[in-house]
């Protein structure tokens, strides 16, 4: 089309009430017409990118597009980025908007915790300062308590906050401080919501009796992440495998060369065989709870030289004491 087409007011309004993208078509001189831009932005507030500079600046305009779309912020002019009442109408359409909100709003609790309401997530956008404001952090990882990742070294190591996270998911405890996954209250309520959580314990934790055979209780498979010590526990083992045969990867050598944890796991799961000694693998009682046929491929045992010629000596002499007309038979080795 001509220029003279895309430089018609009548018929650019027309075709951006069509489809508000559009707008990227008509020229430069219509994209500064609040007339043209407005129907755009109001029907997708991402438009606001095609339309001129001036209008990017114009309130009524970057509005308008922002109660549509909250990320057309990035967008707006810089003065009106650094305008409150802007930011605030495009976080309370869009959280993730405050990414692109200049860094004096996004140190400005009101606006923060709006946009955490829409969404918990743009905490990560937030000044460091209100990353250590305990309200606010409260406020995000009650909708998603793995936002605790981006809470302050401070917040971390608070029981109230962290609590909080680890009862929506035992694996937020992997951004909890190191004192609080060597708090014994803390870890156990963690692995109560999650067994798995245990990995996230420390080290001294994962080698408690109490705690490890309560994640074991609800998976064998948490076996894994117990301590070399409690891998060789006898009693841990047991439970873990009459919960989850397969554990039994995770004991010690010497357990799994132990006839009766093996038989335990085959019992739960015929898969553990895989994980039995190879010494056990040949034992018959354990084939047979393995659903396993005898190996008959074993190779019998071979007698020596001695035992043949002994055998064979003594098969002579029976033959050549005999009355016979037969020659009679030798032997020599």
């Amino acid at each position: 089309m001509e220029d003279i087409y895309w430089n018609n007011k009548e018929e650019m309004l027309k075709f951006v009430q069509q489809d508000e993208g559009n707008i990227r078509f008509v020229s430069k001189e219509l994209r500064n017409d609040k007339d043209v831009v407005m129907p755009a932005v109001r029907n997708n507030g991402m438009a606001l990118g095609y339309a001129s500079e001036n209008l990017r600046n114009n309130k009524d305009v970057v509005l308008t597009a922002l109660q549509q779309n909250g990320n057309a912020l990035k967008f707006a002019s810089e003065q009106l980025r650094n305008d409150k009442e802007v930011v605030m109408t495009a976080v309370h359409q869009a959280g993730t908007a405050l990414q692109f909100a200049p860094e004096k709003l996004r140190n400005d609790k009101e606006v923060v915790l709006q946009a955490i309401k829409n969404n918990g997530w743009t905490l990560q956008f937030a000044s460091k300062d209100l990353c250590d404001d305990k309200e606010v952090i409260l406020a995000a990882i009650q909708q998603d308590g793995e936002i605790l990742k981006y809470a302050s070294e401070r917040l971390a190591n608070d029981r109230d906050v962290v609590m909080v996270a680890i009862q929506q998911s035992g694996y937020n405890l992997t951004y909890a401080s190191e004192k609080l996954r060597n708090d014994k209250d803390i870890v156990m309520t963690a692995i109560q919501k999650n067994a798995l959580a245990l990995r996230y314990a420390s080290k001294e934790l994962r080698n408690n009796k109490d705690i490890v055979m309560a994640a074991i209780q609800q998976t064998g498979l948490a076996l894994e992440s117990a301590s070399d010590e409690l891998c060789n526990d006898k009693d841990i083992v047991i439970h873990a495998v009459h919960q989850a045969g397969t554990a039994l990867m995770y004991a010690s050598k010497e357990l799994r060369d132990n006839k009766e944890i093996v038989l335990v796991a085959l019992q739960e799961s015929p898969d553990a065989f895989c994980y039995t000694s190879p010494r056990l693998q040949q034992d018959p009682d354990i084939r047979k709870a393995a659903g396993m046929k005898p190996d008959i491929n074993r190779e019998q045992e071979k007698p020596d030289i001695d035992t043949v010629l002994g055998d064979a000596k003594k098969w002579c002499q029976e033959h050549n004491d005999a009355p016979t007309v037969q020659p009679q038979h030798n032997i020599e080795r």
